[in-house]
Formats: structure tokens, sequence, C-alpha cells
């Protein structure tokens, strides 16, 4: 990158905010996934989505394509094969991005729900979480 383009100045200018706050506020600790899962369950769906347990996971795995998550749900899985688990993959590429984590989690999370497309119902619990603060408190929008 050269150092005359706007590119150079828009990326130092980050750059520097950024290091600046981590300065004086700490570097962010790793993404974890499992603590969101738990969290957003108990705030957001409560029973009507599966505990985290040996059956059913929630983790960041390598996804093709910029697919940002997965919900397996035991017929998913039942067709992939034996020994695969139940749960929600978020993509990797993602783990260093916690507002678009959480957005993917909360977007899975319907899905875990037994919402399988993204139609009508989908929106409808999109409204709920909307109408719910889940995207507002804290910011993740």
């Amino acid at each position: 990158m050269s150092p005359d383009t706007e590119e150079y100045l828009i990326y130092n200018y980050v750059d520097d905010t950024i290091n600046g706050e981590r300065i004086r506020c700490g570097v962010p600790l790793p993404m974890d996934l499992p603590y969101y899962y738990k969290s957003f369950k108990d705030r957001f769906f409560g029973s009507s989505i599966p505990n985290l347990s040996d059956q059913f996971v929630c983790a960041f795995q390598k996804l093709p394509f910029d697919i940002a998550g997965i919900t397996l749900l035991s017929q998913d899985a039942a067709k992939i094969g034996i020994g695969v688990r139940q749960g929600i993959r978020i993509n990797e590429k993602l783990r260093e991005f916690p507002s678009e984590v959480k957005v993917a989690l909360l977007h899975e999370m319907i899905h875990a729900k037994g919402v399988r497309k993204h139609c009508a119902d989908f929106q409808i619990e999109i409204d709920h979480l909307w109408r719910e603060q889940a995207y507002l408190d804290p910011l993740i929008l």
C-alpha cells in the first residue's frame, strides 16, 4: 500500500484508533462461543432450544464460501454421517469479529428452535429478538 493513498491513510487511522483503545481497555478476549450460546439461550430462547452437551455442540468450524453458520438438527446430522453431532457451527473466519459472530449465532439459534427456512416464521423470530433488544443490549449491530 503506497503511503500517499486514501487507502493507506484510512488504514493507519483505524489502526491507530484501535491500538489506542486496546492500550486503554485491553486486548479483547477470544470469542467464547458456548458462553454466548448459554447467555442468549437464557435471555431469549429458554427451553425452546437444546442445552449444550456432548450431543448438541456450539463451535467454530471451517465452512465453505461466505457461509456464516449452520445448524444441524438430528435429521441433518444423521444425513451427513455417523458420529456427526447436532448443534451450531459458526464459520471460523468470523472468530475475530465478535459482533458478526453474535448476529450469526442468534440467527442459528432460531434454526435450533426448529425454524428450518428463512420465510415468515423466521422473520417473526427476528422481529421477536429485535423487540427483546437482542441486537441492542449490548449493541451488536
